[in-house]
């Protein structure tokens, strides 16, 4: 008999209507009743621990969110493909709520996600339209694992039962159920679940959570206990209670009043009042247990006022020991649905975490060491392999230099090579800048040579096309700087205060510049989707504009067009570098007065004096850049939509025009050829593809002409404006 009907048969016995007070007691047991038909069998149990713990929710959303922040890539082979219908399909994968809603693909990984965590497996859903090779598929259900039921014969799988959410059975076959699991050595079928392992940490916790909440209702009274030897009559029991409670609801407004009992009688204030330092740190030991178990590393349950970086930082632990391979397995089940999408063609995938904020400080540490390994005579071919740098070999790759003389290993300072039978460069360049242009971009700030500049008599009818193309994307320019700007002010700000508190702590400085430097990744949040958007809006201006005005055409510029979003997307990386370069400077900077033993008075005014340079400088150099790739890309664009079929470059005309762009001035060539700019190939002026020698601070714009003979170029007809 369980605890239910033996309470219930205690009260509802023969002998009841014997007792006093029979209906009073009646009602007792009906309440009873009530409470006990809703209990669980145990107290605090945590029924639902997704919604109603605030650690497992956290720990999973840890995981889930780097993974769903990351691009997925497809490739075959060895090569990256661009699908764009695959593309499509993967931004909105997932079955929503009713049949015309699609979940994203942020809430199918989540989802995904969750029940790996609290489950240990997923299961995914594909309908008929998977099973054959028409073109149209639906979206993937994502199923509740313990809604799926295996259908075994003989130890081999055979099938699957799901039960939807109407409680409908359906029976599938193994290709229409996508699964992956943790492994589990008691289930080949289920897997492991984290949340198994973390439940009694939750429950604890869940448990003291309600407690704490009653307690804070009650005003921190849990009752006070009467003691009387002799016993009390029932009138004495009816005042000794009211008493109290006046008692009670006098303290709740904040007034204490004195008690009086007649008799051998005395109280007892309950011994908890408010939760004590042991049970505060039993709480935090619970959720770093659940935070241990979901492989989150339990630092995250603290408040902390700053966070490590890169390597050595947790969250670049939880990225490489947990979500990856939580990311491997989702990879796995993707790879599969595309293989079906592509009709059976062969195809890979995975979450490029390269491109992550985190793993992007790990290679900028990475990198420092590589600049470190290539100066002591290493060369960068065998840096990038030992680093795992992932970079495309460029002009110097496989050349080791000795330190200090900067000439390649084996060559004299002369320029004779003491080894005839190994070719050494010629170049006395340092490799390590020359990677540092290609990565990050020359610090050239459009420096041309005056005597190329105004060579050429330009149409009057380009002059106004240049200067009308610049006050177009004058203002995005200024958007940018603007960002630019404030990211750095809030950076500055914040590592000026990180050295005030410590100059107020009167704390001697013997850390180094980690201590005060600012957030890394909340200063890249300020700047590179900002800077993105503001980019995605000129590409579309950009478009527009060249359509109506250049061309007189009435058909709308087709945004954003995929190719050209995706190289504005590529950008990022490169606004990303430009924000970890500013990073580490005003470190080195700190660090450099550290060294020098400055006071903090000094190290605030270096600050000051690096951002205000940083300012003036980088903000205007990004500005520009970028804004002339977003504009330029929307124009070529454009033209392809258009049908263009001759493309002409137009320099500003000044003092500041690049030489080998000066040589292009007027040059016009088919739409599908590109451009030799300074040994370089670019599809048009700013092309992202191009070198950044090329290309920052470029000003120098493209447009459709008629044919190579045209004399003003950009469009013959007199009734267009430009």
């Amino acid at each position: 008999m369980n605890l239910f009907s033996r309470v219930k048969s205690y009260f509802t016995g023969p002998a009841e209507e014997s007792r006093e007070g029979g209906a009073e007691h009646a009602r007792s047991v009906g309440n009873l009743a009530a409470w006990l038909a809703n209990w669980d069998g145990r107290e605090g149990k945590l029924s639902d621990p997704y919604n109603l713990s605030p650690w497992v929710r956290r720990a999973i959303q840890h995981i889930a969110g780097p993974i769903a922040q990351v691009e997925i890539e497809f490739a075959e082979g060895d090569s990256l493909i661009e699908d764009a219908d695959l593309t499509a399909f993967w931004n909105r994968p997932a079955a929503g709520l009713s049949r015309a809603s699609r979940l994203s693909r942020y809430d199918a990984i989540e989802a995904t996600v969750g029940w790996l965590s609290l489950k240990g497996a997923y299961f995914w859903i594909l309908d008929d339209t998977w099973m054959t090779n028409t073109a149209a598929k639906s979206p993937i259900i994502i199923a509740r694992p313990d809604r799926m039921k295996a259908i075994m014969d003989d130890g081999e799988l055979i099938g699957w039962q799901w039960t939807d959410g109407q409680g409908r059975r359906h029976p599938l076959i193994p290709d229409n159920v996508i699964h992956s699991r943790f492994w589990n050595p008691e289930d080949d079928i289920m897997g492991s679940a984290p949340m198994t392992s973390a439940l009694q940490s939750a429950e604890a916790d869940y448990a003291a959570g309600r407690f704490w909440k009653s307690l804070a209702e009650a005003n921190g009274d849990l009752g006070e206990t009467v003691i009387a030897p002799n016993g009390v009559t029932p009138e004495q029991q009816a005042q000794i209670t009211m008493m109290l409670r006046r008692k009670r609801e006098a303290a709740r407004k904040g007034k204490y009043l004195p008690s009086f009992f007649v008799g051998d009688i005395k109280t007892e204030a309950a011994k908890i009042q408010s939760p004590d330092a042991a049970s505060v740190t039993q709480r935090l030991q619970n959720r770093h247990e659940v935070y241990i178990a979901f492989g989150v590393p339990p630092s995250f349950a603290e408040v902390t006022a700053s966070y490590s970086i890169g390597s050595a930082s947790d969250r670049y632990k939880l990225i490489e020991e947990t979500c990856q391979p939580i990311a491997a397995k989702i990879a796995e089940g993707i790879e599969e649905v595309s293989m079906r999408f592509r009709r059976g063609r062969r195809i890979s995938a995975r979450f490029n975490f390269d491109n992550h904020s985190t793993m992007q400080q790990v290679r900028a540490e990475r990198m420092e060491a590589g600049r470190k390994m290539h100066e002591r005579g290493v060369p960068w071919s065998v840096i990038n392999e030992h680093l795992q740098l992932k970079l495309a070999p460029f002009p110097g790759w496989n050349t080791a230099w000795l330190p200090m003389n900067l000439v390649a290993v084996g060559e004299t300072q002369d320029g004779k090579t003491q080894d005839a039978g190994e070719e050494q460069e010629a170049s006395g360049v340092k490799v390590f800048e020359e990677l540092e242009e290609l990565l990050k971009g020359c610090p050239c700030h459009d420096q041309g040579n005056g005597d190329h500049a105004r060579t050429q008599t330009r149409a009057p009818k380009k002059q106004a096309l240049w200067e009308k193309l610049m006050k177009t994307r004058a203002p995005h320019v200024k958007r940018v700087r603007v960002i630019v700007d404030r990211a750095l002010f809030e950076a500055r700000k914040e590592t000026l205060a990180n050295i005030a508190a410590a100059a107020a702590a009167e704390k001697a400085i013997r850390a180094g510049a980690f201590d005060f430097i600012f957030d890394i990744g909340r200063f890249l949040e300020l700047l590179v989707e900002p800077v993105f958007r503001v980019m995605v809006d000129g590409y579309g201006i950009a478009g527009n504009e060249l359509l109506a005005d250049e061309l007189g055409s009435e058909e709308p510029f087709i945004e954003p067009d995929a190719n050209g979003i995706i190289r504005l997307r590529e950008r990022r990386n490169f606004i990303q570098d430009a924000g970890q370069e500013m990073w580490e400077e005003t470190r080195n900077s700190l660090e450099e007065g550290i060294q020098a033993g400055e006071s903090y008075d000094k190290l605030a005014a270096r600050v000051r004096e690096t951002f205000n340079s940083m300012s003036k400088l980088r903000s205007m150099r990004i500005a520009v850049t970028e804004t002339s790739i977003a504009f330029e890309t929307g124009r070529h664009d454009a033209m392809i939509q258009a049908g263009a079929e001759w493309k002409q470059w137009l320099t500003s005309q000044d003092d500041r025009v690049r030489a080998t762009h000066v040589a292009l001035d007027g040059k016009t060539v088919p739409m599908d050829e590109p451009f030799e700019v300074g040994g370089a190939q670019m599809m048009f002026p700013c092309d992202p593809a191009g070198p950044p020698s090329e290309i920052i601070n470029c000003r120098c714009v493209h447009g459709p002409v008629d044919s190579p003979e045209d004399p003003d170029g950009i469009n013959n007809d007199p009734t267009v404006p430009f």
